[in-house]
């Protein structure tokens, strides 16, 4: 190749690069990913937005919201917490929720949380599938220590602010036009008088809102052909229904340190099993053993366990809850959420029953029952009348 071709390609290829990545910095500036934690929160506080995004992990943002917060309730769980609003309890909450799949991150992240500031009560979302593991437990479960260090997980991972834009688009979760509309700024930061901060953010019109819950501009209700597909899940052995699964001794032990520590705290623990779609439930206790045999082993040992605080509450039928409450045969909504808090609530001794709202769980359930997700601007309107 002669010297002039090859610098002709080298200075194609930089051009190219340099446009790609000139593209991407506008992308991000557009959607307000450039901030820092500290700034995005702030402006969030400010403006009482949402943000969902990329560039932010997600750990740390909701670390830095918590610092400001201060909450007395802190909730913690996977993306299967994302809906247990401020509204629906009586004292000042914050969830971290998406941070905490197994309960060795909940000690993790408490961890964490304790020395900024310690919580009165803990609300743990539990997911039935932390209870699976892909082989069978072979050591001792009173040698099982106490989990140390960082959490780990998707959520504290930082992204490249060089990368991220072209690897969003590889990946199909923003397309060429999602791009240009962002870099030319044709996608509206605000909706329906509601500031949105980060690339998903502006573009599902959704996102965390100051109690760190995922909140929608707009109210929706299930998509019968997500819900259907995904409830394949159970009879295929996938994804949260994986095959091969046995009991976890180990998450277990984690779950008893975890009820220990807050004893000694004088933190209030309280567990809940979140509930699955009833249709969904009653295949995941009809599909073969190595699918579903795990659950039931947890569920003829848990009240041995000393978790005096413990609901499982996975059927979604024992709540009230119909299937088009949920958006997947994992996640619930906001109002199979409220379902579910104000079941475990009527149990006698629960320390629920100082902290929910049972009026405006009552009032949601009976207004927006079959509602997947339910408009930001109506638990504004719940927080502003407290009725």
């Amino acid at each position: 190749m002669r010297p002039r071709a090859y610098a002709l390609i080298l200075l194609g290829t930089l051009l190219v690069g340099c446009m790609v990545y000139l593209l991407g910095q506008l992308v991000l500036h557009r959607s307000g990913e450039m901030m820092s934690v500290d700034e995005l929160v702030e402006r969030q506080r400010e403006t009482n937005g949402l943000y969902f995004g990329f560039t932010v992990p997600t750990g740390n943002y909701k670390l830095a919201a918590y610092a400001l917060r201060k909450p007395e309730i802190v909730i913690l769980g996977s993306s299967r917490a994302h809906r247990q609003h401020q509204a629906y309890y009586l004292r000042p909450s914050y969830s971290m929720s998406g941070l905490v799949v197994i309960p060795r991150q909940a000690l993790q992240i408490l961890d964490l949380l304790t020395p900024i500031h310690k919580p009165k009560f803990v609300v743990y979302s539990l997911d039935f599938f932390a209870l699976c593991r892909r082989s069978p437990f072979r050591g001792d479960v009173s040698r099982i220590a106490r989990p140390k260090g960082a959490p780990g997980g998707t959520g504290w991972e930082s992204l490249s602010q060089f990368s991220v834009v072209p690897r969003l688009i590889v990946r199909n979760v923003l397309s060429l036009q999602d791009a240009a509309d962002f870099a030319l700024g044709r996608i509206a930061e605000s909706r329906e008088g509601v500031r949105l901060y980060g690339l998903v953010a502006m573009k599902e019109r959704l996102g965390f809102g100051l109690d760190g819950t995922v909140y929608e501009v707009k109210g929706r209700m299930q998509d019968a052909a997500t819900f259907e597909s995904s409830a394949r899940e159970v009879v295929e052995g996938t994804l949260h229904y994986q095959s091969g699964c046995h009991y976890d001794p180990e998450a277990v032990a984690h779950l008893l340190i975890l009820q220990n520590e807050m004893d000694r705290q004088g933190v209030r623990l309280i567990v809940l099993l979140p509930p699955m779609a009833p249709s969904v439930y009653r295949a995941f206790m009809a599909a073969r053993p190595d699918i579903s045999g795990y659950f039931k082993t947890w569920q003829a040992e848990r009240a041995r366990l000393n978790l005096p605080d413990l609901h499982d509450l996975s059927d979604g039928a024992e709540i009230g809850a119909t299937d088009v409450e949920f958006s997947d045969a994992t996640h619930g909504g906001d109002v199979s959420e409220a379902r579910m808090l104000l079941k475990a609530s009527e149990t006698p001794g629960s320390a629920l029953s100082e902290i929910v709202n049972r009026s405006v769980l009552q009032r949601l359930i009976r207004e927006r029952g079959g509602w997947m997700s339910v408009e930001l601007s109506y638990y504004l309107r719940v927080l502003n009348t407290r009725n």
